[in-house]
């Protein structure tokens, strides 16, 4: 029986004989496909938990209206004590823009990559997305989401993230490096975030990015890369410093 005889369809799933043959069906894909019967699987330890289907690579790929690799992103720029704290909050205000404190994960983390292996064996890379997100979530200042609740990073959800941007830069024929690496994480982090926030940008005021200029424009290219440059008279940035 084909899945779009509405007068069987319940006999159909409950005897695992669903199929997709009818016209209807003909401009759904595979993956989209596979994802309905995984979660129609009459068998419970087979079916797709909340958490799985949220994970599904078909599901984070096609959960925005507006695909997250279109997005514009922000980066600040700016040297210490020049009010670049004052500025994140209040653009954090702002209905569209995320900008929560920064964990600082590529500055942390580049000088030790090397200990998590070879970052193309899945499972090294599934350890650093874990430790990635350990970091962010023990942040010294806490991210929350939406209503307030301490956020927690679904791995799973993460790791698809990354490895979707990953794909995307190998077709583009850029070499992928450690750094790459770590950036899809953070990347796959920040978007998650934003998402949780219910808002459509995110902004990071980790000033050290600046050092990864080149892998921060092919990795998100000159129409989606953005630069908000803080300039404050050195005069106070020095004055700044002796008060604290």
């Amino acid at each position: 029986m084909v899945i779009d005889d509405y007068s069987g369809l319940y006999k159909s799933i409950m005897n695992d004989n669903i199929t997709f043959k009818s016209k209807h069906w003909k401009s759904v894909s595979k993956d989209a496909q596979s994802f309905i019967l995984s979660l129609l699987n009459k068998r419970v330890s087979k079916r797709l938990s909340s958490e799985q289907a949220a994970a599904n690579p078909w599901v984070t790929t096609h959960s925005s209206l507006v695909k997250s690799d279109t997005k514009t992103v922000f980066f600040m720029i700016g040297s210490q004590r020049s009010g670049s704290n004052w500025l994140r909050t209040l653009i954090d205000e702002r209905e569209d823009i995320a900008a929560p404190h920064p964990p600082h994960i590529m500055r942390d983390f580049m000088p030790i990559i090397g200990k998590f292996g070879d970052l193309s064996n899945d499972n090294n890379f599934r350890v650093l997305v874990d430790h990635v997100c350990i970091l962010v979530e023990r942040n010294q200042v806490q991210w929350n989401d939406l209503h307030g609740s301490k956020i927690s990073f679904p791995r799973l959800i993460i790791y698809n993230k990354a490895i979707a941007s990953l794909k995307r830069l190998e077709r583009e024929g850029v070499v992928i490096d450690s750094t790459y690496y770590l950036l899809s994480i953070f990347d796959a982090i920040m978007t998650h975030y934003a998402e949780s926030q219910g808002k459509r940008y995110w902004m990071c005021k980790s000033m050290g990015m600046s050092m990864y200029h080149n892998h921060l424009l092919h990795f998100y290219g000159d129409k989606r890369l953005r630069y908000v440059y803080l300039v404050r008279d050195p005069r106070d940035v020095v004055l700044s410093f002796m008060n604290t």
